[in-house]
């Protein structure tokens, strides 16, 4: 019977097996949720990097997509601009210069016309990515710890020596 305590048959007593008690409840939900807490604000971190002011599309998540070349090409030189007394007035990039070697060739005018498509694509591939490894380091973290807290399941029955 679930209730009680000795087996009148052969008198065995039943005790409660060491494990989680409410204390320790609570010290395993403490932990883990200030540990989940530091890895999910730090991958909540790192996926709103590219989506700041200052941010830029990650590399990796352009090449996933295929568009490596979704950047423009650096200017094979730039054009200095000067007034008649001598001043710079301005700068132009210049694809080739005479004279000197040509540069790498121009990506196509497609790749380039997708680019803010493609680093918004690639931006948002990134944050998925970091909230996904995010969620799966506190998942992974639950169950180290819950292994480290487990209670086994029932009771243990203890028989007494017979006099």
């Amino acid at each position: 019977m679930p209730r009680t305590g000795a087996c009148r048959g052969c008198r065995a007593q039943r005790m409660s097996r060491r494990g989680m008690t409410p204390g320790a409840f609570r010290v395993y939900a403490a932990s883990w949720l200030a540990c989940a807490g530091v890895v999910l604000l730090l991958a909540l971190r790192i996926a709103a990097e590219p989506w700041l002011p200052t941010g830029e599309a990650p590399d990796y998540a352009l090449w996933l997509l295929g568009a490596s070349e979704a950047k423009p090409p650096p200017p094979a030189c730039l054009i200095v601009v000067y007034d008649a007394a001598g001043r710079q007035i301005g700068t132009r990039p210049s694809d080739r210069c005479a004279g000197a070697p040509a540069g790498p060739p121009a990506a196509p005018a497609a790749a380039v016309h997708n680019g803010p498509l493609l680093r918004a694509l690639a931006c948002a591939l990134h944050s998925l990515l970091a909230l996904g490894s995010g969620l799966i380091v506190a998942a992974v973290l639950r169950n180290a710890l819950r292994r480290l807290f487990r209670r086994p399941a029932g009771f243990a029955w203890v028989a007494r020596a017979r006099a």
